[in-house]
């Protein structure tokens, strides 16, 4: 019968998508297709062209965009012949992905309202959850995360009551990463432990690279640097095995990252390069993300001309990008006038970006922002508002406990005030760079962090008081 010969085909697909087989995946999707057009079965055909669709709808290594148009304008058209709603609503949910992935962002957020709401009025529950998994993305990019924390709360909840793990796991490693963008550390955390947790019980690999894909973060930002590079480099190592393209670019871009901050540059940035050069040849739509942390690398390195192109590269793409609006500079775009001593275009830019940060709820960076802002004000000659935008990145940075930031920000502040206020700073700037230092857990790493010109004054200061104590 059709109906036993959709689930067969179907849950074989699913299967094998599951266990990263995504070559078998698609090789089964054209024997149901060929096996539909000799039984002549219109209704089989479109199940198999929507399934096609769907598998190569995903950021995976057989994503193509144009074998997702052509099918699903084939489908489309044969779901409205057949009246068939429900398919419908499923080839609207895989164009919507298409175009996100392809940086077409208000035709996916139209596709995707279309499909939920087909959804929604056929009781469709799993293409329910499905939808409102993918919208979460949408709005997530548009920045807002009020939105998509609410769909990905229904769609875990749907998810849950169908026992389908590996979707749950999904949907719960897409609320990390947004909790994360919020600065709602020790929530994202909570997620993401659930997911690798549910992954690893289901052996499903996607679901332990996508588990670990931006957790890391946190890691990092909370002084952790060891557990940092650890998540990164199995997020990378999971998502090769299981064809997750995002999970290879996200995880290389913060791993290149953090080497550079921790002082081994080069290997900073070569690893930064190759998460830009899978960007461009997979997934388009992270090439600012991947160029914007190459930028940053560039400017630890010292070297300013090529982060001004590499800037140059990030605007001339095409691609939305939460942290890259268009009339607005990103935090490294900020970053090159103050690399420039060109102080007062550093705190006009710094100061446009602090407002939309604010306005979208963006918490993660405010520490960062504040940090460089204050830089910027003491360069410029102003001290008042220097210290008064530090405390404010202070404050910040305690809420998430972002000790990464929190020894610069006090150390900063330390130069900045006199007397008892200045040792209370300064303390504070050593216990927390200390606590770097104790979680580095690699004595190369550690030595390059050491020699840094801030930390090394912070360590000489420490050693020359303990001298004078003794």
């Amino acid at each position: 019968e059709t109906g036993q010969l959709i689930h067969l085909y179907t849950r074989r697909g699913r299967a094998l998508e599951l266990c990263a087989k995504l070559d078998g995946a698609v090789e089964n999707y054209r024997d149901m297709l060929d096996l539909a057009e000799k039984l002549d079965s219109k209704e089989l055909e479109l199940a198999a062209l929507a399934a096609m669709a769907t598998l190569y709808a995903m950021p995976s290594s057989v994503y193509n965009m144009e074998k997702v148009e052509s099918l699903s304008d084939r489908a489309l058209k044969l779901a409205q012949t057949l009246e068939d709603r429900a398919a419908e609503a499923k080839i609207l949910w895989n164009m919507s992905n298409v175009y996100r992935f392809g940086s077409k962002a208000e035709k996916a957020l139209a596709m995707a309202e279309r499909a939920l709401s087909i959804a929604r009025d056929l009781d469709l529950q799993e293409q329910t959850a499905y939808s409102l998994n993918d919208l979460s993305h949408l709005y997530n990019h548009r920045g807002n995360y009020v939105e998509a924390k609410a769909v990905l709360r229904e769609a875990t909840n749907l998810w849950r009551e169908r026992n389908d793990l590996s979707m749950l796991a999904d949907s719960l490693s897409t609320a990390a990463y947004v909790h994360i963008y919020t600065g709602d550390y020790d929530q994202a955390v909570a997620f993401s432990e659930e997911a690798w947790a549910i992954s690893n019980s289901i052996h499903n690999t996607w679901g332990l690279a996508y588990s670990l894909r931006s957790i890391g973060q946190v890691y990092w930002v909370r002084g952790l640097s060891a557990k940092a590079i650890r998540t990164m480099k199995e997020c990378i190592d999971y998502a090769e095995e299981s064809g997750f393209v995002v999970g290879q670019i996200f995880a290389r871009s913060l791993l290149g990252a953090v080497m550079a901050n921790l002082g081994d540059i080069s290997t900073g940035q070569q690893i930064a390069e190759e998460a830009v050069q899978i960007a461009s040849g997979k997934v388009q739509m992270l090439q600012p993300a991947s160029l914007q942390d190459l930028a940053q690398i560039q400017l630890i390195g010292g070297n300013l001309k090529a982060a001004e192109e590499t800037t140059k590269a990030m605007r001339a793409t095409d691609s939305p990008l939460i942290v890259t609006q268009p009339d607005m500079p990103s935090i490294v775009e900020c970053e090159i006038p103050f690399a420039r001593e060109e102080y007062n275009d550093a705190i006009r830019q710094t100061e446009e970006r602090l407002v939309e940060l604010h306005k979208w709820g963006l918490n993660s960076y405010l520490p960062e922002a504040y940090l460089l802002l204050g830089r910027a004000q003491k360069a410029a000659g102003q001290p008042e508002e220097a210290i008064q935008s530090l405390e404010e990145g202070y404050e910040w940075s305690q809420r998430m406990g972002a000790r990464w930031f929190e020894w610069q920000i006090t150390s900063a502040l330390a130069s900045l005030t006199a007397g008892d206020v200045s040792t209370k700073w300064r303390e504070k700037a050593q216990a927390a760079v200390e606590f770097v230092i104790e979680n580095i857990e690699n004595e190369a790493l550690e030595e390059s962090f050491r020699k840094q010109p801030g930390v090394r004054e912070l360590l000489d200061i420490q050693s020359s008081t303990a001298g004078m104590a003794s």
